[in-house]
């Protein structure tokens, strides 16, 4: 079986060839990825574990007879090189764990002779449609009106604290495209979520639910459709009941004129 030597050496009249070594593709349960290095030698392919050696220029292996060395390819240099781009952390096997990056992950799946994915990541796919701004507005009684500004992709929401960087959101597996925005409406994001006081609903309704609704898809809770919102004024009225034993009772209300 072939023992390897890591170190440079000159090659003069050796043969030389390129490593054979391939690349993990997993996910973790935090939702990060994790690549392992695999190096195949004869029949047996064991991760490789101090993998900060493969990022240097010119890295070597020469096999215990002296006769071969081995060469990292340029093809495998390239990916190694993206992947140490991400900064990621080297546990003590040599596995690297980063958060999940799409550019990255779409280049990863063009090397398919290199690159190998587990079923987890296989699952993760980057849509190239981008998620919509959206709103959720609700009614509450006893607190008044809610609004939440977020993403919507294929009626899931997201709030946008869970942005994944300046291009993505992640839902679940799938990783979206950011919508375009304008200042007024990365403003209303930046607020994330609004508390309205009941009397304080029309003058909400008024001056910020247009632009809201210029802006953002808007979904109204039951509750949030109820409310009318009418610039029609009130009109007192007065109701009397008469019970011959309690008496009369007297009701004093408004109406809409």
């Amino acid at each position: 079986m072939f023992n390897f030597l890591n170190r440079f050496i000159p090659i003069g009249r050796k043969k030389t060839e390129n490593l054979d070594i391939s690349f993990e593709l997993d996910t973790n349960e935090q939702g990060k990825h994790i690549v392992r290095v695999m190096k195949k030698t004869l029949d047996a392919i064991t991760q490789i574990e101090n993998i900060k050696k493969l990022w240097d220029y010119g890295y070597s292996e020469v096999s215990l007879d002296g006769k071969t060395i081995f060469f990292v390819s340029e093809e495998n240099r390239q990916i190694l090189l993206a992947l140490k781009s991400l900064n990621p952390e080297v546990t003590n096997d040599g596995s690297l764990i980063f958060d999940i990056n799409p550019p990255i992950l779409k280049y990863l799946r063009t090397k398919v002779n290199a690159v190998d994915e587990t079923d987890s990541t296989k699952k993760i796919k980057i849509r190239e449609t981008p998620a919509q701004l959206k709103a959720l507005i609700d009614f509450d009684e006893s607190s008044g009106l809610t609004a939440q500004f977020g993403y919507s992709h294929d009626d899931s929401f997201i709030e946008p604290d869970t942005v994944m960087d300046k291009q993505y959101l992640r839902f679940g597996d799938d990783i979206v495209l950011l919508p375009k925005t304008d200042d007024k409406a990365k403003e209303i994001l930046r607020n994330g979520r609004v508390k309205v006081d009941t009397d304080d609903i029309p003058e909400f309704y008024e001056t910020q639910l247009p632009a809201i609704r210029s802006q953002f898809d808007v979904d109204f809770s039951e509750s949030a459709k109820e409310i009318e919102v009418s610039d029609k004024a009130l009109k007192p009225i007065a109701h009397i009941d008469f019970d011959p034993q309690s008496g009369a009772t007297l009701t004093v209300g408004y109406e809409l004129k």
